[in-house]
């Protein structure tokens, strides 16, 4: 700031000037407090490979840029001067560990910076045949012990050809179908194909081990009419026969499954099997053609049979008791009832015993049932309602136990009629 005085009659006039002074950032020009002044600062390289492992004849690209530099040149595995920015695609004919500098100098003196690349031997592609697979039901080697196929049904030819490198084009296969009696014309497929082979390394010959996919392998599917036995497959890669073999395939089997849904048979429970259930399990199945026939609910005395653990189905004349999984005990008072289980309960379909002989049954009633069969029998009777039963023992003697009643408590109990006299 300046002041400059002007004398007026008897006042004082002050002229005020401010000057600012900008100081930041200009020690480069000005000089620093001490009296020196700053260099230069060097100049900034880089270098890259786009791969740092490469076979003789494989080109790579190398990338370089310089900041702060006037020129660059190359030294080591490279040579001449360079753009101080630039790419360039190589390739190398000898194996070896190659280095690749590049050193630039500017105005505040000169850097070098190095990149390795390691150039190996040459590999010549080596393909080959891995294995061959049939799936119908499963993915199974022909080669396998227990391999089969069933007569009548699609299969699925399943190849796995592979390289010893891993950038191999997929070459075309061509598969020929034929029988050895001549009773059809000569199938022939080219195979869907992988883009690239895979690499031997990815397949394990362990069993439960493989893991299978389109993607990675040969596929084409042989038609039902085809697989009967003299099934001959061929297999060939650009006309040359790789692969020849009669596969080994049973006789058509057909089967009747009679599904009998106890497990539905409760009509409180109205529920069926997800759609497509049985589709599914006939593509699981290996049989040739599956006729499922489904009993959806069978009554007797218009009772249901319920597999429920515990559970009775009953009327003022019978009572049917859960005796384990698809398992009943009868018990009525009705003699054409027999009759009705002989027309419902096929002997091809279920195992009917009439036990009346062989059994004792002995009926206990009042306040203290429970406490006299928790005497000998492990169950905890605090769980058993009335209609409910239970398979146990008492005393070491099998027994059934029928909760007939809670009000007050009626149980029968059903033993061999052998043990009649000790248990009572």
């Amino acid at each position: 700031m300046t002041k400059k005085n002007f004398k007026l009659g008897s006042a004082y006039v002050y002229r005020v000037s401010f000057y600012t002074i900008v100081v930041a950032g200009l020690s480069a020009c000005l000089g620093s407090d001490d009296g020196s002044s700053a260099s230069p600062a060097a100049p900034i390289v880089n270098i890259s490979a786009s791969a740092t492992e490469v076979e003789t004849s494989e080109p790579f690209e190398l990338s370089w840029s310089a900041s702060g530099a006037t020129s660059c040149s190359a030294s080591g595995d490279w040579s001449g001067d360079k753009p101080l920015t630039g790419t360039l695609i190589v390739e190398e004919s000898v194996a070896g560990n190659k280095t690749y500098t590049l050193a630039c100098n500017g105005d505040g003196g000169g850097t070098s910076v190095s990149q390795n690349v390691l150039v190996m031997e040459s590999q010549p592609t080596e393909i080959s045949l891995d294995a061959v697979y049939i799936a119908q039901t499963h993915v199974n080697k022909i080669d396998a012990p227990y391999f089969n196929l069933t007569a009548g049904r699609e299969a699925l030819l399943h190849v796995h050809l592979v390289s010893n490198r891993s950038d191999t084009e997929a070459p075309m296969l061509t598969a020929v179908i034929t029988l050895e009696d001549g009773s059809l014309v000569q199938l022939e497929r080219n195979m869907a194909a992988p883009v690239i082979l895979p690499n031997q390394s990815v397949f394990s010959s362990e069993l439960g081990e493989e893991e299978h996919s389109l993607e990675t392998s040969y596929n084409t599917r042989i038609p039902a009419d085809y697989v009967r036995p003299g099934l001959n497959i061929e297999i060939s890669q650009n006309g040359q026969t790789i692969w020849q073999e009669i596969v080994k395939v049973n006789a058509p089997n057909p089967i009747l499954l009679t599904m009998f849904d106890v497990h539905y048979f409760s009509a409180e429970k109205l529920r069926d099997y997800p759609n497509g259930t049985f589709s599914e399990l006939e593509q699981k199945i290996p049989v040739s053609a599956l006729d499922v026939q489904r009993v959806e609910n069978i009554k007797l005395d218009d009772l249901d049979l319920k597999n429920e653990a515990l559970n009775i189905s009953c009327n003022t004349n019978t009572r049917i008791l859960w005796n384990g999984p698809n398992n009943w005990l009868l018990v009525s008072s009705k003699k054409e009832i027999l009759k009705e289980i002989n027309e419902k309960l096929l002997e091809a379909d279920f195992a009917i015993t009439n036990v009346s002989h062989s059994r004792a049954i002995i009926q206990i009633e009042g306040k203290n049932t429970k406490e006299i069969l928790k005497k000998g029998c492990p169950f905890n009777f605090n769980e058993l309602k009335k209609d409910t039963c239970l398979n146990s023992t008492y005393h070491g003697m099998t027994v059934t136990i029928d909760m007939f009643d809670d009000n007050p408590d009626k149980v029968r109990i059903f033993t061999l009629r052998s043990f009649g006299e000790s248990f009572y």
